[in-house]
C-alpha cells in the first residue's frame, strides 16, 4: 500500500485511508493490507518529502497536531 499511497499523492490525491495495526497478523480484518506502526511512520516521512517537492503539506488534525 505505501507505494500506491505515495504515487496517488504525487498525482494530486488529497487523501488516503491506511489500515495500521500494532500486530497486523492478528488483525480481525484487513490483515493483508494493514501496516505496522513503523511502516506507517516511514510512509508518512516519505509522503511529507514528496508533498514538499510539490509545494504541499500533510494536514495535521487532532490532539497530536
Amino acid at each position: 500500500m505505501p507505494p500506491l499511497t505515495l504515487a496517488a499523492a504525487a498525482a494530486g490525491a488529497d487523501g488516503a485511508i491506511l489500515d495500521v495495526h500494532i500486530d497486523p497478523s492478528s488483525a480481525l480484518c484487513d490483515a493483508d493490507q494493514a501496516l505496522t506502526v513503523e511502516e506507517f511512520k516511514s510512509t508518512m516521512v516519505d509522503l511529507e518529502r514528496i508533498l514538499a517537492v510539490l509545494g504541499r503539506h500533510v494536514a495535521r488534525h487532532g490532539p497530536h497536531a
